[in-house]
């Protein structure tokens, strides 16, 4: 596979990992240490090496896994297994890059587990002959179609939509698969599907299409959609859609919320909340500016939505946080300008962070440098902003790589504390410098001595600026 075509196919967390393969992240990290799957780490960064794995290589995992039957065992040994202790790390589990929590059990428990474990795996023999259904593990997109495959290929249902999935977007199978999730919605061991589909509004392939977001259950049926419907005046502008779905967050919780980034083709941008049972829709964030990514994050007892994207006014990467309990927020702008949102209801995001650009992304007249990846792992956080978007300069593939990582801490407020320039940033400012177009090295770069202040807003202090100490080394 070209290397474009697998960067693009990857998933840079255990939580997509795990939820790709269709089972919880403990499972995921048991089966890559015991049976294999094929997760890779990036060089470095010791214990906290992040971890990334390439949707071609499990999907070959997954079918060299055999038959539905087989998967059926796997999944019935692991719920037995899951009754017994495993030794936890000594910190947070990973969430997100590095996601989860730490367990403890009593050492007493350890007997109880064992009798749990043979006696699942006695009801499990016995049920053989009536096995679960099979569950669905990946979304196939053709034509007006789309079909739901289950851990060894087979056909579980098929979907056919009243328009043609746009033809544009069928040339790209790795953007569409990027916005489907496979999770259990609803805690009765299926799995429903949230499929984003970009429909052809007419026979004009350079039309625009119009997305929806679909929920089908485990067995093919439509349970809800969304299709976008909002409009926000800007000044004396008026945007309304088309709108294209960015990314797709689904909460952790006993009652799991969807959460849609979605934007439009003037660069504005929102956040809805979808309810898992109904898909009625709730818009609890605008943007001026593309929304990239979203996470989340507990502060102080509270959960938090991360929003990483790009904010037209200030021509920056931004990073917003808003408690989920809040009703409805705005990027905060400078009134009078057509920056700011005129017919949003009342509302500030608690956090709302303008990161500086970067030499080589003014140097090479990048206008986008928008943050394009959130990694959360307990307190601490990794935000990724991407320094040259995707201009029509060399090879894109390796232009797409150049990042500035921004770590923060999340308890008992949500800060900033460093940034660092990743392994692609240095080779591309060594590049430039051997061109001529730098007249510093690395070691003498006024960016990492005397770095720019990012820009941080709250609702208490208002604009507020703060210096961050450039870390050494790249990832």
């Amino acid at each position: 596979m070209p290397e474009a075509s697998a960067a693009r196919d990857r998933f840079d967390s255990w939580k997509e990992i795990a939820a790709y393969i269709g089972r919880d992240i403990r499972t995921a990290m048991r089966w890559e240490k015991e049976r294999g799957l094929p997760v890779h780490r990036v060089p470095g960064n010791g214990s906290r090496q992040p971890v990334f794995a390439y949707k071609f290589e499990l999907d070959e995992w997954l079918k060299q896994r055999g038959t539905a039957r087989t998967g059926q065992l796997m999944e019935a040994t692991d719920q037995a297994l899951a009754a017994q202790p495993l030794a936890g790390p000594s910190h947070s589990e990973i969430e997100d890059r590095y996601y989860g929590r730490r367990r403890v059990l009593l050492f007493g428990a350890i007997g109880l587990a064992v009798i749990v474990a043979v006696s699942m795996v006695t009801l499990i023999r016995n049920r053989s002959t009536s096995p679960d259904p099979a569950l669905t593990v990946r979304i196939q997109f053709a034509a007006d179609t789309i079909r739901a495959l289950d851990s060894a290929g087979n056909v579980l249902w098929t979907h056919r939509f009243p328009k043609p999935i746009h033809s544009e977007m069928l040339k790209h199978p790795e953007l569409l698969d990027n916005l489907v999730r496979i999770v259990d919605l609803y805690g009765d061991g299926r799995r429903e599907a949230l499929v984003t589909i970009p429909l052809e509004q007419n026979a004009d392939p350079r039309a625009i299409s119009a997305t929806e977001i679909d929920c089908f259950s485990n067995d093919g049926k439509l349970l809800w959609s969304y299709v976008p419907h909002e409009k926000f005046q800007f000044g004396s502008f008026d945007p309304g859609g088309p709108w294209f779905v960015e990314d797709v967050l689904v909460s952790q919780g006993v009652k799991p919320a969807i959460w849609a980034a979605l934007t439009n083709k003037w660069g504005n941008s929102f956040v809805v909340q979808l309810d898992s049972s109904t898909g009625k829709d709730t818009v609890r964030f605008v943007n001026t500016g593309i929304i990239y990514r979203l996470n989340e994050v507990t502060i102080s007892g509270r959960r938090y939505l991360l929003i990483g994207g790009f904010n037209n006014e200030y021509a920056a990467g931004v990073l917003a946080a808003v408690d989920e309990s809040k009703p409805y927020a705005t990027s905060p702008q400078t009134a009078a300008t057509w920056h700011k949102c005129l017919t949003c209801p009342e509302g500030v995001p608690d956090y709302y962070f303008v990161f500086p650009r970067s030499e080589v992304n003014r140097l090479l007249n990048s206008w986008e440098d928008s943050v394009r990846f959130i990694n959360v792992q307990g307190n601490n956080i990794e935000v990724d902003k991407s320094e040259l978007g995707d201009p029509a300069l060399g090879d894109k593939t390796d232009v797409g790589k150049v990042h500035v990582v921004y770590e923060f801490h999340a308890e008992p407020t949500l800060r900033a504390f460093a940034f660092r320039f990743d392994s692609w940033y240095d080779m591309m400012h060594r590049d430039l410098q051997s061109r001529g177009k730098l007249d510093h090295t690395l070691a003498s770069c006024p960016e990492r001595l005397h770095p720019e202040s990012v820009r941080v807003w709250t609702p208490k202090n208002g604009w507020t600026e703060v210096r961050l100490p450039s870390m050494r080394g790249s990832r």
